[in-house]
């Protein structure tokens, strides 16, 4: 009888660690479905008035190709419409073959924004894309009514106050002489944002004090981690020190996002695709919250 139990307890043990990696290996394929939004409040005294509790959707790293397929794109947008943003700023990586990029671009188009649709482009927008530069890439955005900034900004105007975008485009093509005319000339705005596909462009920067917000992408959070803490660089694709989040560098708030898509591989585990909504929270002089 003894025998029996023993023989019994040691099967579901055999069991157990047998379905154990199963269930692993179909969380990396269901995870890339999942997406999540993200939430953050930035509170700033450089915030007005006009623009306290703004909303800005921040989108990156979409990467359509067969599979995150244009049926997902639309539920995608349908999600977004829902939030009804102030504003959506799109980190780059749209598609991963060129023959998605315009269908992207056109359903993004879609997505209803009361400030409008900025964007700069990442590294596959470079490399996975028949276009001959910027100038056609443009041209598209532009069709579907986004606004491209490529070492550009954007001024929203409420009464006499301004919030600005100033958009970077990707760190390999960088104008640095133009980025820091950007920066010279964000001592004219109240509150500054400062978008570009990869974090890495904080070491590009010579003054960050000009600007309040950085919107980054790029990282995936690592699409593949170990529970969140560890990844390799095979799905970073860089040695960044900002990986997922929100960090704090010279007084200059950064948040990474781990992007909607996918690259190399179809799979995420313990990185959650995330649609980024942030929220502008102005502090007042006698505010102690």
């Amino acid at each position: 009888m003894l025998k029996k139990l023993k023989k019994s307890k040691n099967k579901k043990y055999y069991l157990f660690f047998l379905i154990l990696p199963v269930l692993f290996l179909l969380w990396f394929f269901i995870e890339p479905l999942t997406i999540t939004i993200k939430e953050y409040t930035i509170s700033s005294s450089e915030i007005p008035v006009e623009f306290d509790n703004y909303e800005i959707i921040f989108l990156s790293d979409i990467h359509c190709n067969s599979d995150f397929n244009l049926n997902r794109i639309k539920n995608f947008e349908d999600k977004v419409n829902t939030l009804n943003a102030d504003m959506i700023i799109l980190g780059g990586d749209y598609a991963n073959r060129n023959n998605y990029l315009e269908p992207v671009f056109k359903s993004i188009g879609n997505i209803k924004a009361k400030d409008g649709i900025y964007g700069v482009l990442g590294n596959y927008d470079y490399t996975a894309n028949t276009y001959k530069g910027y100038d056609e890439i443009r041209d598209v955005m532009h069709k579907y009514g986004i606004t491209p900034l490529i070492n550009d900004y954007a001024l929203i105007k409420r009464e006499d106050k301004t919030l600005k975008i100033i958009g970077i485009e990707y760190l390999l093509y960088i104008d640095k002489g133009r980025m820091n005319e950007l920066m010279l000339e964000t001592n004219d705005s109240n509150f500054v944002i400062l978008a570009s596909h990869s974090p890495d462009v904080v070491y590009y920067i010579e003054n960050m004090s000009g600007i309040d917000l950085i919107l980054s992408g790029h990282t995936h959070g690592g699409q593949v981690t170990l529970f969140g803490k560890w990844t390799s660089d095979v799905f970073v694709g860089t040695k960044s020190n900002y990986l997922s989040g929100l960090y704090i560098k010279d007084n200059t708030n950064i948040i990474v996002s781990n992007g909607i898509g996918t690259s190399i591989f179809p799979i995420r585990f313990f990185s959650f695709p995330q649609i980024v909504k942030i929220t502008l929270k102005k502090i007042y002089e006698n505010d102690n919250s």
